[in-house]
């Protein structure tokens, strides 16, 4: 009962258009106020979360008593009431990079659910290439192709090689097969899950920082795009 309740309580709040004044609860698993500056959620991981959003089971969420609406939500399966609590308590996560002092516990979350980050996000020139210092994205070019591939860009303008290192990074340059591999799946380290140190220093504000996460999500795959995009 109090796991359902607490589930209810989460979903209720989200799903019933401010039909919650008799919850007679302080349970809320509201949407966190803080995010990296100029963050802006993109990437494959949005589409999935609507997606997941669009397949919850939503039918509970018709009556207007409260009390009709929690007995509605615990008739759902076990799956759909699990489903509904991946969602619930996955919003609730901030966004974070991996090198920040309070991202421990994220980046532990990510290695324990063994999240593939490059699938869901991939770097490119506004959310990163355009944000460090050339010699950073010459360094990212030198550890996926080697020497030859950043010395082919050496001479190339900032604007010109943040999109040629998007465009390989996301798999659109005509390249060798293990350099295309390499870039597909190269990630800067903050958005790893690793322990990170501190990394090149963005012209803007000195930090090396892609600003890419969302706090929506649903059971472990829902968890895993949210954690993804605020890794």
């Amino acid at each position: 009962m109090a796991i359902d309740l607490a589930i209810f309580l989460l979903a209720d709040a989200k799903v019933s258009q401010g039909r919650t004044f008799d919850r007679g609860s302080s349970l809320s698993g509201n949407r966190p106020t803080r995010a990296p500056f100029e963050f802006k959620p993109t990437g494959a991981t949005v589409d999935q979360l609507q997606t997941i959003s669009d397949q919850l089971d939503h039918s509970w969420a018709e009556a207007k008593d409260t009390g009709a609406r929690f007995d509605a939500f615990r008739a759902l399966s076990d799956e759909q009431r699990g489903a509904w609590a991946g969602w619930v308590v996955a919003r609730t996560l901030e966004p974070k990079l991996a090198d920040e002092k309070e991202a421990a516990f994220h980046n532990h979350l990510g290695r324990t659910m063994g999240i593939d980050v490059a699938a869901w996000w991939r770097p490119t020139a506004a959310n990163y290439f355009g944000r460090v210092k050339k010699s950073v994205v010459l360094d990212a070019m030198t550890t996926i192709g080697g020497p030859e591939l950043a010395g082919r860009y050496a001479n190339a303008k900032k604007a010109d090689l943040a999109e040629a290192a998007e465009k390989l990074c996301t798999g659109k340059s005509i390249v060798e097969a293990h350099v295309r591999v390499a870039a597909t799946e190269w990630l800067p380290p903050v958005m790893t899950f690793g322990t990170v140190d501190a990394v090149g220093a963005t012209e803007a504000d000195g930090s090396d920082r892609a600003d890419n996460a969302d706090a929506d999500g649903d059971d472990d795959e829902t968890v895993a795009a949210v954690l993804e995009e605020a890794a």
